[in-house]
């Protein structure tokens, strides 16, 4: 198991991202683009992650990422 960090600097943001067989680097880069929050992993962090089909509108930060960690073995933390 690994953990995933999250800076938060602004709360309530809402975001849209529709992708498939997405790897999550990928959609990660969309959540920062749309919301300005940064994750903070290594490349041997996602190295173990199956790539996701994702499909959101006005979705929380935090509802995107526990979407987009579903079924991986990955955990996160919002600071």
């Amino acid at each position: 198991m690994s953990m995933l960090k999250v800076q938060a600097f602004t709360f309530a943001q809402k975001l849209t991202l529709h992708k498939k067989n997405a790897p999550l680097n990928e959609v990660f880069s969309e959540i920062r683009k749309q919301t300005g929050y940064n994750k903070l992993y290594t490349a041997s962090v996602l190295s173990h992650t199956k790539s996701i089909d994702i499909d959101l509108r006005d979705a929380t930060v935090e509802e995107a990422i526990g979407k987009c960690l579903a079924n991986q073995p990955l955990t996160y933390k919002i600071v």
